[in-house]
């Protein structure tokens, strides 16, 4: 099995001038723990993950307390709506890349970049443009399947 035959073809992935509030929004709505970031012409251009959206509202400097547990209930220390409504895909994903596999790549491979990259996803790469995603769950699901369809 291939890339090609267990990836998503119909894929959510945001671009990265979207507004960060429009992609928070479609992130939630579709229950994805990360979206690729493709640019204009189709390309990988990184990858927007759930931590990118928590790094917006929890500053880097406050990863040195080992608890936030000292503020107030009443305390709110940022204005989510107006960090988020200035703020695009772009400036917040850092440099991340989006892995890519050719169309060809073998799955036993795709999980060995998984595992030794210790990324849940790749990009499915064809001339130059992402034609789909392979995820995690996609590669467990196409090893049980295969597994389950040798037992019969």
């Amino acid at each position: 099995m291939t890339a090609k035959d267990i990836m998503e073809a119909d894929f959510t992935c945001v671009q990265p001038d979207m507004p960060l509030r429009k992609a928070a929004e479609l992130m939630t709505e579709r229950r994805k723990l990360l979206l690729p970031v493709i640019d204009e012409e189709g390309c990988g251009y990184g990858v927007l993950m759930e931590v990118d959206l928590l790094r917006v509202v929890l500053p880097k400097y406050l990863d040195n307390l080992a608890s936030l547990n000292f503020l107030p209930e009443s305390c709110d220390l940022f204005d989510l709506d107006v960090k988020i409504a200035s703020l695009k895909v772009e400036d917040v994903i850092g440099d991340r890349e989006l892995y890519t596999v050719s169309e060809d790549t073998k799955a036993m491979e795709i999980a060995h970049i998984m595992l030794t990259e210790q990324i849940s996803s790749v990009g499915v790469e064809k001339d130059g443009k992402i034609i789909g995603l392979v995820t995690r769950g996609n590669l467990v699901r196409h090893i049980f399947e295969q597994t389950l369809s040798a037992e019969e």
